[in-house]
């Protein structure tokens, strides 16, 4: 039961990320529009920068959603967790792993809910920097 609930908020990512593109655009096309060219370069990267935090975020709440989807289907034995810890060892994607530990389940369901935070943390910055900079640009 508590694998399925992780699933559906990992579910979520996606969703998150749509938004937070869309967002993206809607704030590059309206500050082109209305600012001045020099700012309006700024405030786009600064926007793509943002948008490019958030999806790394989404890639990795995409790549933990596939994991529990095999766990959801096998079960979280302990050889299933080492052989994924191993796979992100090789590739880089995790670090500090000491030789011969498996991470728990309980450190990887709280590291989701850290992902998933960043992630909404990233969108709210854009949600936030969209307004603020319109109004900027057309009070002055």
């Amino acid at each position: 039961m508590e694998i399925s609930v992780l699933i559906a908020l990992l579910k979520q990512g996606k969703l998150i990320n749509r938004s937070s593109w869309a967002i993206f655009i809607i704030t590059a096309l309206s500050i082109a529009y209305f600012a001045p060219f020099r700012f309006a370069i700024i405030v786009i990267l600064l926007a793509f920068v943002l948008l490019i935090a958030q999806t790394y975020y989404a890639l990795h709440i995409a790549m933990d959603y596939e994991f529990f989807q095999l766990l959801q289907n096998e079960s979280p034995s302990i050889e299933n967790l080492e052989a994924f810890d191993q796979i992100l060892l090789k590739h880089k994607l995790i670090k500090n792993l000491e030789p011969d530990t498996t991470r728990s389940l309980d450190s990887r369901i709280a590291g989701i809910i850290c992902l998933v935070k960043l992630q909404i943390t990233y969108l709210v910055l854009q949600v936030t920097l969209y307004p603020l900079l319109l109004i900027m640009v057309l009070c002055f």
